[in-house]
């Protein structure tokens, strides 16, 4: 018997966790393949265990039956519905050994070519939360015959990049960047590589010089398309092996910011990619009218969602539980409980904040209970009441998750005559235009609300954008600012571009003249981004941090009616929910989350949270 590939894999469980501890593929004949698989669980019982196809919507393979949108090993008869639970030492298990599971299939009569699965263990039929680990394992047939140098677990093949640049990120249309890359690689011939978006785009969003696919909504550079640029290959400059240097030219690039990944698959997978580098390129305008200077990217704490900054007289900022009394250099945790939502400092010195969700008050049609959190000042216990919000049409719905009420979003505003303002999203009866590629939810609306007694009691004021077809979702995440000449500026969410049903979500502006009562009809920034916050400097300019994919500001210096300037503060693919401030005139405290962001002295990617000081002179 021939051993193609052997996986060992050794971890500490977690609790309530399954772990899959050897995965192995043999090949008893040339026409078949074995699958082994030993998994152990910690806090919950190993149910069954389970392959099928990794794509959806293909022909059946023999031996496989239709599930679903997958097409799943079948054990006993093809009628039995449970078929596709492969128990230990139950039907089809060929190792009476316990916490192992083997199974031998026929491929003989596969069509050639190179078949990809996923293999899981999980605790179903077990109810309760679902529990599992998986695999991802190529099978690669010709003529009947198992190709066994491309039957493999993808764990197997290891490309590393201890080495990656792409310089310079910030360059004038027409100038070219270089992206270098070492790699060392584990278990693989070699590696094949992908200069691309990191997320959808449409045609107009191509970069020049780039190839569009118009099925995968992808954009390649290289005429080759995907998998284009090889080592040694034509647009390699670099002729020592696992050493990549492309050079790219950016003539016909417009001003902005342009987010790229270059990802790196194994010659005998090439569509599983095993390692990759967000990075970005800002072209610059010709006639900037700010310069910017980052300083002091920090860790704060763990997460992917930055939420808050609520700077207060004293020139110290709150951020989720951490205070900074030195504009963001340093950073100490407040005591537990002394954290609030959305936090604002009124004139009287107290903090207050509305939690996101609110609920309706049974008996009583178009009024929502929510949550009002007060605090003395920084670090002080937090009191939490209940607030009572009136908006007569607003419905509850499905928007990321269910919903039953309203939603606060993080902005609120005190007046000159102390009332407050605060934006909210969700829907109204009637708002039932779908969001694509979500069943049963509907394009948000965005309106005003407004208390006269610190926030106890909210009352519906005007809808501030509703569109039942701009971008992924709708006009959501909004973000309020009082400016210098009283008008109220909202800056709008309409969607997130890792949603590939939709490459058009604008970052939308709209302002009101009259204290919030009306509202402009929202117009396009040029840019867009999701989460965005705003904050107005001490000179009048206005700074606005948004991102997906990156983390990024863009300014204005004329009230919010042009945007321009995109500074990039990171390039990761998730980044995006962010906050922003002035700690001082001409400095901005930024902080912005990151799904694993690369640590570029370790190499290690983890999620977190981090800020950054940035100088702006006008």
């Amino acid at each position: 018997m021939l051993t193609i590939a052997t996986l060992g894999l050794l971890a500490l469980p977690a609790l309530a966790g399954i772990t899959i501890e050897k995965a192995e593929v043999q090949s008893p004949t040339d026409g078949s393949v074995t699958l082994r698989v030993a998994a152990v669980g910690e806090g919950v019982q190993v149910g069954s265990y389970g392959f099928r196809t990794l794509e959806k919507d293909l022909q059946p393979l023999p031996g496989f039956v239709r599930r679903g949108a997958y097409n799943f090993l079948w054990a006993g008869e093809a009628r039995d519905v449970d078929g596709y639970l492969l128990v230990d030492n139950g039907r089809g298990d060929e190792d009476p050994a316990e916490g192992v599971f083997a199974i031998t299939v026929d491929v003989s009569a596969w069509p050639d070519g190179e078949h990809c699965f996923m293999l899981y263990v999980c605790n179903r039929p077990a109810g309760g939360p679902y529990v599992h680990d998986t695999r991802v394992l190529q099978i690669a047939v010709a003529g009947g015959k198992v190709v066994r140098d491309k039957t493999l677990f993808s764990s197997e093949l290891v490309i590393a990049v201890p080495h990656f640049s792409a310089l310079p990120a910030r360059l004038k249309s027409g100038e070219p960047f270089d992206v270098i890359a070492r790699v060392e690689l584990e278990g693989t011939r070699g590696c094949l590589c992908t200069l691309t978006v990191p997320y959808t785009v449409g045609p107009d969003e191509v970069p020049p010089g780039f190839s569009y696919d118009p099925a995968a909504k992808l954009a390649y550079f290289a005429a080759e398309g995907r998998n284009g640029i090889e080592d040694n290959g034509p647009h390699d400059a670099d002729p020592a092996p696992r050493a990549l240097a492309v050079r790219v030219p950016t003539d016909g690039w417009k001003p902005g910011i342009y987010n790229l990944t270059l990802q790196f698959s194994p010659v005998e997978m090439p569509e599983e990619v095993r390692a990759y580098r967000d990075f970005a390129v800002t072209v610059a305008p010709d006639n900037p009218t700010v310069e910017t200077e980052i300083e002091y990217d920090r860790f704060l704490r763990p997460g992917t969602h930055f939420a808050d900054f609520c700077r207060l007289r004293d020139g110290s900022v709150l951020a989720a539980g951490f205070i900074t009394r030195d504009g963001g250099v340093t950073w100490e945790r407040l005591a537990d409980g002394s954290s609030l939502p959305a936090p604002l400092q009124l004139r009287d010195g107290t903090l207050m904040g509305c939690s996101f969700h609110t609920e309706p008050i049974e008996g009583r049609p178009g009024y929502f209970a929510g949550s009002l959190c007060r605090a003395a000042g920084a670090g002080d216990p937090v009191k939490v009441t209940a607030c009572e919000v009136h908006v007569p049409r607003a419905t509850g719905g499905i928007g990321h998750a269910a919903v039953k009420g309203p939603l606060f979003w993080r902005s609120p505003v005190e007046l000159a005559d102390g009332t407050l303002v605060a934006p909210m999203y969700g829907w109204f009866e009637g708002d039932r235009s779908p969001v694509p590629g979500q069943e049963g939810s509907f394009y948000y609306r965005t309106w005003l609300v407004a208390s006269a007694d610190g926030g106890e009691r909210w009352e519906y004021v005007t809808t501030i954008g509703y569109d039942p077809a701009i971008g992924t979702e709708g006009y959501c995440e909004p973000v309020l600012r009082l400016l210098p000449n009283g008008d109220l500026l909202c800056l709008l969410r309409t969607g997130g571009n890792n949603r590939p049903y939709h490459q058009d979500n604008p970052l939308c502006v709209t302002r009101s003249e009259d204290g919030g009562k009306t509202w402009q009809e929202p117009q396009r920034t040029g840019f867009e981004g999701v989460a965005p916050d705003l904050v107005v400097m001490a000179d009048g300019t206005l700074a606005c941090s948004t991102g997906r994919p990156g983390a990024w500001v863009l300014f204005s210096t004329d009230n919010g009616y042009t945007w321009g300037d995109p500074l990039s503060l990171d390039a990761e693919r998730y980044s995006g929910y962010t906050a922003i401030c002035e700690v001082e005139p001409g400095v901005l405290l930024v902080g912005y989350g990151a799904q694993s962001w690369l640590d570029p002295e370790t190499g290690e990617r983890s999620d977190c949270q981090r800020t950054v000081r940035v100088k702006v002179e006008r």
